[in-house]
């Protein structure tokens, strides 16, 4: 359910398939991204998981990977 959510985000926000991308792949390094990319991949995160992100997940959130970890550790809170 997690990785069709993230999935579904990942598609409507950075206009890509998740399953089209090595998870480890820098977001920075996408031809998309950019400040306000980022922004909204933040924002619909929040919303699709109705979590909130600390100034330290935000800064920690580089590649899908490391958002389904960060997301993976706050469903579990």
């Amino acid at each position: 359910m997690t990785e069709q959510k993230l999935g579904d985000v990942v598609k409507n926000v950075l206009q890509i398939e998740i399953s089209d991308v090595d998870e480890n792949m820098k977001f920075k390094d996408m031809e998309i991204w950019d400040s306000m990319t980022f922004m909204m991949l933040i924002v619909r995160t929040e919303e699709a998981f109705n979590i909130t992100l600390t100034d330290d997940e935000i800064i920690e959130l580089d590649c899908i990977k490391k958002a389904k970890e960060i997301i993976s550790r706050k469903l579990m809170k």
